[in-house]
């Protein structure tokens, strides 16, 4: 183990647990000194999984989650800052890895003199163009920071919030591919629909997503068939229409544990653009969508048909609260989340196809 691995300190869970406090908070506490890429150099994705528990109602298997992940999952302890970011020079620190903590102290100092919400609103829009930063993490992650904000404000969840930011920054990439505009004359289903995948060799293999997404360039017309959508129509007729299309590619396209994974970062950075709905205005949240939509493109380009001759088994649609207990069952960070953003979308428009995506992905996930 390095210098940056956990200290007893940080795998020991706290006494909070048996606080008046929420499980919630104290998870999070608990993992506040984690960095946010973990031994095997992946995002670690305990404090997303821990709020979508949450969320779910299964607050009783926080706890557990989070001794789990603290002793197995290969979390390292973040270093200490050691080189302020400037508050007007944050450009010249975007996608240094090594400065994850002083962007924390960045933050940490700007949330004293504002609002949660507007430090999420500030920082959501600044990043956007990166918003496919770690195959999309750092987005996600300040969207269950800015849902647990919502549900309850305290010094974890502000605390989480500030690291789910820094790790945006700290990591920030923009993609390959050029932005699209987002007028032009398709829906964004019909666009995705229309979307013309990699050659067969020229797909990407299993690996990570950030750098299967590459594979999208080897598309022809990647980026003329892109800048056929229309996203001027109003904002939350394309957030439902892009989580169903999405919804209608995993149950197409997520036929192993790896395909899930894959077309689960699609569908749960759908709904992190909803979840920030309450700090950004429809214009900020219209960008976002964008990108994520061009991500969510690649993705097809780019993975499209991969295992697509492995059995996923049949669908079957659960009750929610049958989904939300087998996805803690699990035990998997994927599962849960993928979960939490399916309960969620079914809860604002009722598609059964939300419930049997939300089935297929804790039985490959679950494995």
């Amino acid at each position: 183990m390095d210098d940056l691995s956990l200290s007893p300190a940080l795998t020991n869970l706290p006494d909070s647990f048996a606080s008046s406090r929420t499980p919630l908070d104290a998870g999070l506490d608990a993992m506040r000194r984690a960095h946010p890429i973990m031994e095997n150099g992946y995002f670690d994705h305990g404090t997303m999984a821990l709020e979508a528990l949450d969320a779910m109602g299964m607050r009783s298997q926080i706890a557990s989650f989070t001794a789990q992940h603290l002793a197995h999952a290969g979390v390292r302890r973040a270093p200490e800052a050691a080189q302020p970011i400037q508050a007007n020079q944050w450009q010249s620190a975007l996608g240094q890895g090594e400065r994850f903590a002083d962007w924390v102290e960045l933050l940490e100092a700007e949330l004293v003199a504002s609002s949660w919400k507007s430090l999420a609103q500030k920082w959501v829009v600044r990043l956007t163009p990166g918003a496919t930063t770690a195959a999309l993490h750092g987005l996600i992650r300040t969207a269950h920071a800015v849902c647990a904000l919502s549900r309850r404000n305290t010094a974890a969840r502000r605390a989480e919030l500030v690291r789910a930011i820094a790790s945006w920054a700290s990591l920030y990439g923009v993609p390959p591919w050029p932005a699209m505009t987002g007028q032009g004359k398709l829906s964004p289903r019909a666009t995705f629909q229309h979307l013309t995948p990699a050659p067969q060799d020229q797909r990407a293999p299993q690996g990570s997503i950030s750098g299967g997404l590459t594979h999208a360039l080897n598309a022809p017309g990647f980026a003329d068939e892109l800048a056929q959508a229309d996203f001027t129509r109003p904002l939350e007729d394309s957030l439902n229409t892009l989580v169903i299309t999405l919804a209608d590619a995993f149950l197409a396209q997520a036929r192993s544990p790896y395909t899930a994974v894959v077309w689960c970062h699609a569908i749960t950075a759908t709904m992190a653009v909803r979840r920030l709905r309450p700090v950004l205005n429809d214009d900020e949240a219209r960008a976002l969508l964008m990108r994520v939509f061009e991500a969510a493109a690649a993705m097809k380009a780019a993975f499209f048909g991969l295992h697509g001759d492995q059995d996923p088994g049949s669908d079957v649609a659960d009750a929610r609260y049958t989904l939300a207990k087998l996805a803690a069952q699990t035990g998997d960070d994927h599962a849960i989340k993928l979960t939490d953003a399916l309960l969620e979308a079914h809860s604002a428009l009722g598609d059964e196809r939300l419930l049997l995506a939300a089935n297929r992905g804790i039985r490959l996930l679950g494995r």
